[in-house]
């Protein structure tokens, strides 16, 4: 077939979700960034697969921490799916949903929540209640809420997402781990921290039998774990999770990363 083939672009493309799944994020966006370069050649830069791979390209630059890499990748992919399809399409509120990802990292709360309502309006029209995409960005709300410090609407929303999740996926999915994880979040904010800490371990079997020890996912829930148990003054066991967290963060996405210096402070700080 060649090198610049679109069907040599597709196994690649294939390759490059596999590592992205398993936290290999770098090696994922060297991948991506080889199957845009045929696709943009074989099909034009406003081709709806050029937009599908930019928008698995902003997903690896979130997870890297490059924020604004990933908002521009987004907006590209929405213009081009607008174009291609019109405002109503699965892929434009897939998009617009992953801009309010990098929005809330990026501290833009009012701005993070408004892009999450666009896209669960359209996933809602186009997919129904019940898809896990509606699940998805129900639960990226909670996440913004718990963030505002609307603990009780943030726990409605998970518990909505994490029942879709559960019906649609069983209960051991790395989705549904994600939405436990986010709960027990809320409720170390709440100050439940027996809860909390239950909902943190059930997040961290799933993860660690779905990803392995040394995925960033699994790695998000020691270092939740960590703060929580910071905050009942086990000191110990909180410097043990910071340090597995760390571990992961620096081998996986290097020492500049946001994620890494967030618990590198925190390992100083517990000495």
């Amino acid at each position: 077939l060649g090198h610049d083939h679109v069907d040599v672009a597709k196994s690649i493309w294939g390759i490059a979700l596999v590592e992205q799944a398993q936290g290999k994020f770098a090696e994922a966006l060297a991948k991506y960034n080889q199957v845009l370069e045929i696709q943009v050649k074989a099909l034009g830069h406003d081709h709806v697969d050029v937009a599908a791979t930019l928008i698995n390209m902003g997903v690896v630059f979130e997870r890297l921490g490059r924020y604004d890499d990933a908002l521009k990748n987004y907006e590209k992919a929405v213009e081009i799916n607008i174009k291609a399809r019109g405002h109503d399409h699965v892929d434009v509120a897939e998009a617009i949903d992953n801009m309010g990802v990098v929005l809330l990292k990026q501290g833009m709360f009012a701005e993070a929540l408004e892009k999450h309502e666009e896209a669960l309006e359209m996933r809602i029209r186009l997919l129904g209640q019940t898809h896990v995409d509606v699940a998805t960005t129900i639960d990226n709300i909670g996440v913004v809420l718990m963030k505002k410090g609307m603990f009780a609407q943030a726990l409605e929303k998970h518990e909505v997402a994490l029942e879709i999740r559960v019906s649609k996926l069983g209960q051991t999915h790395v989705d549904v781990a994600t939405t436990i994880d986010n709960v027990g979040v809320v409720h170390m904010a709440q100050g439940k921290f027996a809860e909390a800490l239950d909902k943190h371990r059930q997040a961290l079997d799933i993860r660690v039998s779905k990803l392995g020890h040394d995925h960033v996912d699994v790695a998000i829930t020691h270092y939740n774990m960590a703060l929580l148990q910071e905050k009942k003054g086990d000191v110990q066991g909180a410097k043990l999770g910071a340090r597995k967290a760390l571990d992961v963060f620096r081998g996986r996405l290097g020492d500049s990363h946001p994620h890494t210096k967030l618990v590198d402070s925190m390992v100083k700080r517990l000495g």
